[in-house]
């Protein structure tokens, strides 16, 4: 909700929607206003995109959902009386927000649960990022996992995620290992999302290059700690950014080129990818209820930049769930 303040006194409504909502231009604004169904004008009248406000007016503009509510299939590639490992697909959201609330995993899970079990996922990866994520069967078992996801690096969490970096000067060769460990932190920015860059929160990613093919380096990136955007803003720092990463790939005037065409052919091209390639290959976990580990991998979906061969990470399904 925003409060006409004295100045905006007797502007247009699109005018003042545009000044005071970021990233909002004057036509996306006027188009909205002439829809009229997702803006409220207290006290109320006709929305059309000239209509004068006066200091005082209160006017509140509504987020549409974008869900469309159909049943997602869910592959589950684990699952014991306590937990599951779902195979995230990419560009799906794992918890809902203001403009995609029920095509999320968080909605879809609950709605999908048999009756009496408490179906909520204990942590989170990216939207655009694949690959395994765990979620709870019983409700006491949530506050129990996420704290042991908060501690990342020790003995009681296992992640490895598999990215392709575009990586043409020849940074990572076959074989090669490295441990980055340059801090991380929050960095100012002018785009919607969170920007991470150099900071004072101690990171730490190892990454091993499985395998290359031309410009592209197929990288395993084991974490340690658990800062936003880890993985992919230390492969940056290298030089060596995830293909399909529109936020560090091309630099934030590349992101909010991309933010206002997402479809243009000649940003796409740019991204080397249709989509980021970060999967989440392996998890690996000691149950709190028996002590037990117990590790699961999600093999790579076949968007993943094609046919990358062996996958070493892959453990014998017997050994993985035993």
């Amino acid at each position: 909700m925003l409060e006409v303040p004295l100045e905006y006194h007797r502007w247009r409504l699109d005018l003042f929607l545009a000044a005071k909502v970021h990233r909002l231009s004057r036509s996306r604004a006027a188009a909205i206003c002439r829809q009229g169904k997702n803006v409220r004008l207290d006290p109320p009248r006709r929305i059309k995109p000239g209509t004068i406000l006066y200091a005082g007016d209160r006017v509140t503009l509504l987020r549409p959902d974008e869900s469309t509510g159909e049943a997602m299939p869910i592959e589950i590639a684990y699952a014991d009386p306590w937990v599951m490992v779902i195979a995230k697909p990419s560009g799906v959201l794992v918890h809902p927000t203001a403009r995609i609330f029920r095509d999320s995993l968080a909605w879809q899970l609950k709605a999908q649960a048999p009756p009496g079990e408490h179906r909520e996922p204990v942590h989170r990866i990216d939207r655009e990022t694949s690959g395994a994520l765990m979620v709870s069967r019983q409700l006491e078992v949530v506050p129990v996992m996420r704290q042991r996801f908060a501690r990342e690096g020790t003995r009681e969490i296992d992640k490895l995620y598999v990215a392709v970096a575009h990586d043409p000067q020849g940074r990572w060769g076959l074989g090669d290992t490295a441990v980055l460990d340059t801090p991380l932190g929050n960095l100012p920015n002018t785009v919607t999302q969170v920007v991470m860059g150099r900071g004072d929160l101690p990171s730490r990613t190892d990454v091993t290059c499985l395998a290359r093919r031309g410009e592209a380096a197929l990288l395993a990136c084991k974490l340690h700690t658990g800062r936003q955007h880890q993985i992919r803003v230390h492969l940056a720092l290298e030089g060596t950014p995830v293909q399909g990463d529109k936020l560090y790939q091309n630099g934030e005037d590349f992101f909010i080129a991309w933010y206002d065409h997402p479809d243009d052919p000649e940003l796409l091209a740019q991204l080397k990818a249709p989509r980021l390639l970060l999967h989440a290959a392996r998890l690996g976990w000691r149950c709190p209820w028996s002590d037990a580990w117990r590790e699961v991998h999600v093999p790579l979906p076949e968007d993943f930049g094609g046919d990358w061969g062996s996958t070493p990470w892959k453990k014998d399904e017997d050994e993985a769930c035993s």
